[in-house]
């Protein structure tokens, strides 16, 4: 896909940013309206992919993030953030046109996303086609299934983070609702549209979903010429913490409806905005290893006087997550450090995100060792704009790859770390058989187990009791296994990290890593430490264990703990932890998201 991902353009517009995807020709365009939050983190590289064969058809496509979303300015809450990210559409289907040359502007959106672009096009009676993947037709019973999926999502990361449930909020690893974006979305309700939003129309939904088909036959009665077809690969377009392929048979029967009876036409020449900036930061794409097949967001200090040196800090995908993060974390990380003077380097390994694709899908190169070689290459592009003190930061699989990547390339001077569920490679097999557990440690799984909530409900007979002596039962087998049964990777000798990481130390790289005080990685690690006999940590090893954080530190208390440890660690700080080893949260409350030092006799000696 090298000839897609050359025709790439980098833009700009009205604070929002976007990939303007160039055709030769085409007299009918496409703007991507994409889903929401965590829904949109889910389904990033499925619609990148989708633009990608738009342009083979010969539309000229243009994909963005709504404002306060992705890469895009703004903090995406607040009043009005549903009206502006409508607004948004409308400024992109304007930016299309003039910079492409187009006669005519096809819409199509997901989810949410959906919904937006229907308001969308009532207001631009330009639009010509509008395409509706999976669309939310009522606000309320999309909120519904938010909450649920919250309340999974939080179960899964092993934390407490019941503060993030209630009446004024909905916050999904770290992407949220507030009080006045749910109002606003519990206001849509499709069926009540009352004049034609587009002459042609698709809606694309589950197969047997009589609501979808309701809808259809509305706006058939409005005057609008309606297809309606059914997805043949459902599972790829709902959120699900094992990425799947792009779903390349449903995009192609969106790409077939959206070229239908386009009318030819000659594209122009692209003159636009291609970077982001305030008085604070500015931020411009990189794209760099062979033929350009990597990108990343490259976030640097607004003035020269602000920056310290010439140090640069290169943030790692978290999973299939492309650059922006779980919660949109890695952008906010990054503009608050630039304002502090610091530079970061947001890139996408190959086959995530806006980096060139792979038909396997992501998991083809999550937790893989040859993607080590792609942050070499990114550390070659910060070199050649003119950085030469590189650090590298990662949480769960971008931290193996940071240290992966660290132990083959020297110029990397500092390691943050974060819950790191694997430290050394492993087998294809290893890898899919390790990926069925869940983020939580065993400790957390006894808590649930022995809780007097579970006994309750055993009782009351809403949980069974099998079910509830299974867990215990799996219980006593991680003890008496050393969790090698449910953790393959432990099986690996562990004397191998233990070299590794004096390695690492021995040369002068300083690694911290940070554990979850609740988190399986706490766990694994002081396996690896026990099965090595490692009395003390190798030289230039620091761990830091913290309470109350969710896997991959996305939760309001534990995202501003993360950002003050990269501070620490792209600054160079030695400071140590203050004495009272507490830390203020957003909140209010000084007991979570708490960091103190752990020696090995500590850390392996703490309940599992």
């Amino acid at each position: 896909m090298e000839d897609t991902l050359i025709s790439m353009t980098p833009v700009a517009f009205g604070g929002c940013f976007g990939w303007l995807h160039q055709a030769a020709g085409g007299g009918r365009g496409v703007v991507l309206c994409a889903a929401s939050g965590y829904e949109a983190l889910g389904t990033h590289q499925s619609w990148r992919v989708l633009a990608d064969r738009l342009v083979a058809g010969g539309a000229p496509t243009l994909r963005f993030d709504y404002p306060g979303c992705g890469d895009s300015l703004g903090d995406g809450g607040g009043p009005g953030a549903t009206e502006a990210s409508i607004s948004s559409i409308r400024q992109a289907a304007e930016f299309l046109r003039e910079h492409t040359g187009v006669s005519e502007v096809a819409l199509i959106g997901l989810r949410l996303g959906a919904a937006f672009a229907l308001e969308a096009a009532l207001a631009d009676n330009a639009v010509d086609s509008l395409a509706l993947v999976t669309p939310v037709l009522r606000g309320k019973s999309f909120l519904l299934e938010q909450k649920a999926l919250a309340k999974v999502i939080a179960a899964r990361g092993g934390a407490n983070t019941i503060e993030d449930f209630s009446a004024d909020r909905i916050s999904i690893e770290g992407f949220e609702f507030d009080r006045d974006a749910i109002d606003a979305i519990m206001k849509i309700d499709l069926q009540s549209v009352a004049r034609p939003p587009a002459r042609r129309i698709l809606i694309v939904g589950e197969p047997g979903s009589g609501r979808y088909d309701a809808f259809a036959e509305k706006l058939k009665s409005l005057g609008c010429a309606v297809v309606r077809s059914q997805l043949s690969e459902v599972g790829a377009w709902r959120p699900s913490s094992i990425p799947t392929p792009a779903p390349l048979e449903d995009i192609q029967s969106i790409v077939d409806w959206a070229r239908e009876g386009a009318r030819e036409g000659q594209a122009r020449a692209i003159v636009a905005t291609r970077r982001i900036e305030t008085e604070h930061f500015v931020e411009s794409v990189l794209r760099f290893g062979e033929a350009d097949r990597l990108v990343g967001v490259l976030c640097r200090p607004r003035t020269k006087t602000k920056a310290r040196g010439r140090s640069a800090m290169i943030l790692l995908n978290t999973g299939a997550n492309h650059h922006i993060g779980s919660g949109r974390t890695m952008v906010e990380h990054a503009r608050l450090l630039a304002g502090e003077g610091h530079a970061t380097l947001r890139m996408d390994c190959l086959g995530i995100g806006d980096s060139d694709w792979l038909p396997e899908g992501p998991l083809a190169v999550i937790h893989h060792e040859e993607r080590a070689a792609d942050v070499s290459r990114a550390i070659d592009a910060l070199e050649a704009a003119g950085f030469g003190d590189i650090s590298a930061a990662g949480v769960c699989s971008g931290a193996f790859l940071a240290f992966r990547a660290a132990l083959k390339d020297v110029r990397i001077k500092r390691l943050l770390l974060v819950n790191p569920q694997f430290w050394l490679p492993l087998s294809s097999e290893q890898l899919a058989d390790a990926r069925q557990g869940t983020f939580s440690s065993t400790s957390t799984y006894l808590a649930k187990a022995l809780s007097v909530d579970a006994w309750r409900r055993v009782v009351e007979g809403q949980v069974d009791l099998g079910a509830l002596l299974s867990i215990l039962g799996e219980i006593a087998a991680r003890g008496k296994k050393a969790l090698t049964s449910r953790f393959p990777r432990l099986s690996i000798p562990r004397s191998r990290l233990e070299i590794e990481l004096s390695a690492l130390g021995e040369r002068g790289c300083q690694t911290l890593l940070v554990l979850g005080a609740s988190d399986s990685a706490r766990e694994i690690f002081a396996e690896h430490m026990a099965a090595a006999n490692m009395a003390s940590l190798p030289k230039g090893l620091e761990i830091e264990m913290v309470q109350g954080a969710d896997h991959v530190f996305a939760t309001r208390g534990a995202r501003g703990m993360f950002r003050r440890l990269l501070a620490r660690v792209i600054g160079r700080d030695e400071r140590e932890p203050s004495a009272t080893g507490k830390e203020s949260l957003p909140n209010g409350r000084r007991d979570r998201a708490m960091p103190r030092r752990e020696s090995v006799s500590e850390l392996a000696s703490k309940p599992m």
